[in-house]
């Protein structure tokens, strides 16, 4: 639904051809689906009820024979992305990605590649998380990450969300007449296996910023990951001080909640609404996943989407 919504707002009156879509990409985020138990269960109770674990175990190969084969195929990574693509007709390839919360921010940066590359004359990304699962909701509520309003302790407020984003060339755009709402200037990330990014994380990506674009004004305005989780905040925080001491800061998951692998196109969605961000104002989005690394995205925006009714996310 929002791959569908995104594309709808950037096509507007002008849908893009049969000929852009050939050279159309689609990137996708994906976490991985651990329900392998629901499955073993399942052959249990129909095959062997009063069956014991080291018997089951010794009966796997069974459960490979019992299980549909388009069951397993639903799992695969690529399984979203194959739909979208058979969805709009896009078929200038792609892949999923995984990096856990880093994802939206990757699709970003690998996308940008292969646009300025020349490989692909437009890119649909397409994130989407779920902090509600019980998997993921079990490992924050272990860590005491979660936010409990009824007691006023702050943390992560767990939600389940995607967003979606459309991206043009200038060439594209020239073909279409399609109106940008923001330009994209510049995308890294960094690898680590650190569980929180720290200080010097953040200011190898703002140097690395500076050095290809520097930072003008008037200053940038940053919407900070601060996920809710202090120790991440601080370190961002710290960064900032010294890198762009004058900008501004946005948090909008304190609003929109924490959807972990949609979060930073999320983020990207709600500066675009948030009409306190002026128009030609350059926002820089931070981004991180736990043992992944972290990255930075930076725009320029040129279109205020405050009071449309469509929404890409």
């Amino acid at each position: 639904m929002a791959a569908c919504k995104a594309m709808e707002m950037a096509e507007g009156d002008a849908p893009f051809s049969d000929e852009i879509r050939k050279f159309f990409t689609v990137f996708t985020n994906t976490e991985t689906v651990r329900d392998f138990h629901l499955i073993l269960d399942a052959f249990r109770k129909t095959r062997a009820p009063d069956i014991d674990a080291a018997t089951l175990f010794g009966r796997l190969g069974e459960v490979a024979e019992t299980t549909h084969p388009l069951r397993l195929f639903r799992k695969l990574p690529t399984n979203t992305l194959y739909h979208l693509s058979k969805i709009f007709g896009l078929t200038g390839g792609g892949y999923p990605l995984r990096r856990m919360s880093l994802g939206g921010l990757l699709l970003i940066e690998e996308a940008l590649f292969r646009l300025q590359s020349s490989d692909a004359s437009a890119a649909l990304l397409c994130a989407s998380g779920d902090m509600l699962s019980a998997e993921n909701y079990g490992a924050f509520r272990k860590m005491g990450l979660l936010a409990d309003a009824e007691q006023g302790k702050g943390g992560v407020y767990p939600v389940n969300g995607t967003a979606s984003l459309v991206l043009e060339t200038a060439e594209t755009l020239a073909t279409t007449g399609h109106a940008p709402i923001a330009e994209v200037n510049f995308a890294l990330t960094r690898f680590s296996t650190d569980m929180f990014t720290g200080v010097e994380d953040w200011s190898y990506l703002h140097q690395s910023l500076k050095e290809v674009s520097g930072v003008t004004a008037p200053p940038p305005i940053v919407v900070m990951y601060d996920n809710g989780a202090d120790q991440l905040r601080e370190a961002e925080l710290a960064a900032l001080a010294h890198a762009m001491p004058d900008a501004e800061t946005r948090s909008y998951k304190r609003w929109i909640g924490y959807s972990a692998g949609a979060s930073v196109l999320g983020d990207v969605v709600a500066a675009l609404h948030d009409s306190s961000i002026e128009t030609g104002r350059t926002v820089i989005f931070h981004g991180t996943g736990a043992g992944a690394g972290c990255g930075l995205v930076a725009m320029r925006k040129m279109n205020c989407l405050a009071g449309q009714k469509q929404v890409a996310a």
